[in-house]
């Protein structure tokens, strides 16, 4: 967009967003369950947007605490799809950016902010027609993908 007056340009570029695969010694995938629009009562990954001054991995690092009390520190990253995002009437375009951890286990896992449940699902059995966005089902097949070419189940 461009101001007519004084042609200052403005770029309408996506904000960044973070989401962690969360997999234990069993391979299972910690899921949330939205607790709220959109897509509520649909399947996610523990994430959320970044705040200004945050790194990815210091964002999502916050957002796993925030919503499940998992600590984590440690991440590898895993690819980046676009997302469009509908909330409260207006649409934004996001990057999602998406990383593996593994954890000791999912005992301390809890429904926190914004999570109604915590589900524990191995990794090949996560329906993805249960998934609340596109970016977050293409990165869930993306990783099964590299499993599977590693032979890891």
């Amino acid at each position: 967009m461009e101001c007519e007056s004084c042609s200052r340009q403005l770029f309408i570029n996506p904000v960044s967003a973070v989401a962690a695969i969360l997999t234990d010694p069993a391979g299972r995938v910690l899921l949330v369950k939205r607790a709220k629009e959109p897509a509520k009562g649909k399947l996610g990954l523990p994430g959320g947007f970044l705040d200004p001054g945050e790194t990815a991995e210091e964002g999502l690092a916050r957002e796993i605490r925030e919503e499940t009390g998992v600590e984590v520190t440690r991440f590898d990253y895993v690819a980046s799809f676009p997302n469009r995002y509908l909330f409260d009437g207006a649409e934004y375009m996001v990057l999602d950016l998406f990383y593996h951890a593994r954890v000791p286990g999912f005992s301390s896992a809890a429904a926190l902010d914004e999570v109604d449940a915590i589900l524990e699902i191995p990794l090949m059995e996560i329906d993805l027609t249960t998934i609340a966005f596109p970016s977050v089902a293409r990165a869930l097949e993306r990783f099964r993908e590299s499993r599977t070419a590693r032979g890891i189940d």
